[in-house]
């Protein structure tokens, strides 16, 4: 095999790890319910389109063998499967914000079907999650994404990402974030619910002959979904400082310039 050729398939290679291992999490719409052939037709067709950012980098940058490259495949894999994986927890926190209004609103009660899983799921959970899917392609923040991964092969070409300490730290940290603005979407709608029952609860204690137990339920339903569909107008605001923070954490990781 030429020399040329033998490098052109090594960085193919390595490139087509990275981004085939991302796509298993980064929430592109109707990606996870297509069959596996359009999946990967999609990973090729990226992977083509990135070669050139990687031919273009000295030979010094360049894998120069397929031994190398197979022996750097791991790698590559764990870096896509990680910013993969922090773009997926960025929506898993609206979720999770979901999950715990839902509980406390009574919407636990009501099931539906996820389009992801095709199993029934809460209301308020795939309403979440078809709003965040909504947010993230509606303000074109995947492009982002793809960008960051273009990105990814000038700052840290294959075969020159390593696993490091600050790695670990970079997850709980991110971890951490996620889970801090699921509480900051949800604590707003579940303290009015902590009121709206501790008031029942008053109204009930001096008026009993008010059937308060019957109306709890629907007074309670009914005012989740008004803050819900007032909260929404906030919805695109948090998400963008979130997509913020998410491009830091990939730089930093070694995803984005």
């Amino acid at each position: 095999m030429p020399a040329e050729w033998e490098v052109w398939l090594a960085q193919f290679a390595g490139v087509l790890a990275r981004i085939s291992a991302a796509l298993a999490f980064v929430p592109l719409p109707g990606l996870h319910q297509s069959l596996i052939v359009p999946r990967v037709a999609l990973a090729f067709t990226l992977s083509v389109i990135l070669m050139p950012a990687t031919m273009a980098l000295p030979a010094s940058a360049r894998l120069g063998s397929l031994s190398d490259a197979v022996w750097n495949l791991p790698m590559e894999a764990a870096l896509g499967l990680g910013a993969g994986v922090a773009v997926g927890w960025l929506l898993e926190a609206f979720t999770l914000g979901m999950q715990l209004v839902s509980i406390q609103a009574g919407y636990s009660y009501a099931s539906t079907i996820d389009p992801a899983t095709q199993a029934d799921s809460g209301v308020l959970l795939v309403a979440g999650q078809l709003a965040a899917g909504l947010v993230f392609v509606g303000f074109g923040w995947e492009r982002e994404v793809l960008r960051a991964f273009a990105l990814s092969l000038e700052k840290t070409p294959p075969g020159t990402w390593h696993l490091a300490p600050g790695v670990a730290t970079l997850a709980v940290q991110w971890t951490s974030a996620t889970i801090a603005l699921a509480f900051r979407l949800a604590l707003p709608v579940m303290s009015f619910l902590l009121l709206l029952d501790l008031t029942l609860a008053l109204l009930g204690r001096t008026q009993p002959q008010m059937p308060l137990i019957n109306l709890a339920l629907p007074v309670k339903m009914g005012a989740t979904l008004l803050l819900l569909a007032w909260q929404s107008q906030t919805l695109p605001a948090a998400f963008g400082r979130s997509m913020g923070g998410l491009i830091e954490m990939l730089g930093q990781l070694g995803v984005s310039g």
